[in-house]
């Protein structure tokens, strides 16, 4: 019913976009992809199964779908070479040693405030997300009557109408 992607060549090398419709990464289907460098995931994906990019090294980047619910047990596992990863508020669940082995890992954009991070199901070996020293959450608040904003992985975004009210730089509180 082509909502699974059950597998990519291991030999291929570059960037691959997933196409949209696809909901669930089956187990191992990009296992030993040391070539690819880039996956772009639609918003469709809500599953990574097991082991389904488990040692590919070429990742340096990981933006995971904004649906996404659970990555399972060693989905990146090995991905040694994963520096930045985005995890959307959607994620629920991270099942056993999915990041395992992703020691150089340094920046982690997550969707939500802390609290909701803090309601991850984080299982045992997921170390270098969930306990990385450098997790930003969304900035979301409110800057007028009927104008609210959002910061989020570099981006401000302001919406509403009316007058907005007096703002300071976060350098300067």
């Amino acid at each position: 019913d082509m909502t699974t992607l059950i597998y990519y060549p291991e030999a291929k090398t570059g960037a691959y976009t997933i196409p949209d419709g696809v909901e669930t990464i089956a187990n191992t289907a990009f296992s030993q992809c040391s070539g690819l460098t880039a996956i772009t995931f639609p918003d469709s994906v809500t599953i990574i199964e097991s082991s389904a990019f488990y040692g590919c090294t070429g990742l340096i980047e990981l933006k995971l779908p904004s649906a996404l619910r659970s990555i399972y047990t060693n989905a990146f596992n090995g991905c040694k070479n994963l520096k930045t990863v985005w995890i959307p508020e959607s994620l629920r669940n991270v099942f056993a040693s999915a990041f395992w082995d992703c020691t150089n890992i340094e920046l982690v954009y997550y969707g939500g405030t802390q609290a909701q991070w803090n309601n991850i199901y984080f299982a045992e070996g997921n170390g270098a997300v969930q306990n990385c020293f450098n997790i930003i959450y969304e900035k979301q608040g409110s800057c007028g009557e009927k104008v609210n904003h959002t910061f989020f992985d570099g981006t401000l975004t302001i919406l509403g109408t009316g007058p907005m009210t007096d703002f300071t730089s976060a350098s300067e509180q």
